[in-house]
């Protein structure tokens, strides 16, 4: 029987978020959006189903949408047996580590509009790259430390992944149809 309540500590996520120096946007978060996390660094884009790498009740789940956590926040998260959301954030408690609370990432102000930069249409992204679909013949440069950050961030029952090949990134995603997570890298370069 499982004791811990928490995100599967299997899951990195927080290796694909861009970690600047200062948090500024939602590029250094784990983001939640429509029942997925999602992690991006502007290169690769990470999903992960919610309910696929959590063990929360569903109330705690719906939650967690519309809210960021700090990568950073979301790797200290890991570490604990225990983890309870709330409006605000992430209450974790464990024997050894004791209780610590992780806020929810907020955004600041835009200086010159006042106004709070909103989170990205994670699922819009994907969806416009799926439009472009080209031929698997066609060159595409993978980066290996992002195939790396790939592999420790996305959910997989370990059965392999497939990769489909877009006209400006590729997607991969688990082999097990039961699987929603997905990546995404974005070309920046054709192989030669």
């Amino acid at each position: 029987m499982e004791s811990r309540i928490n995100f599967n500590k299997k899951v990195k996520m927080h290796n694909v978020c861009a970690k600047s120096s200062e948090i500024d946007s939602y590029i250094d978060c784990i983001c939640f959006q429509n029942g997925f996390a999602y992690a991006t660094n502007r290169v690769l884009l990470v999903a992960n189903k919610i309910d696929e790498i959590c063990n929360f009740d569903i109330e705690q789940q719906k939650l967690l949408d519309g809210k960021a956590i700090s990568a950073d926040n979301y790797k200290k998260i890991l570490e604990y047996e225990c983890a309870v959301v709330s409006e605000d954030g992430v209450e974790c408690v464990d024997v050894k580590k004791g209780k610590s609370f992780f806020y929810f990432y907020e955004p600041k102000e835009d200086i010159e509009t006042k106004e709070k930069k909103q989170m990205p249409n994670f699922e819009s992204v994907f969806k416009a790259e799926k439009q472009k679909i080209i031929s698997t013949a066609d060159k595409f440069g993978l980066n290996l430390d992002n195939l790396c950050r790939i592999k420790n961030a996305i959910y997989d029952e370990g059965n392999g992944v497939y990769i489909q090949y877009y006209e400006n990134a590729a997607v991969i995603k688990p082999i097990n149809e039961f699987c929603s997570s997905y990546a995404m890298i974005i070309k920046i370069y054709q192989g030669t």
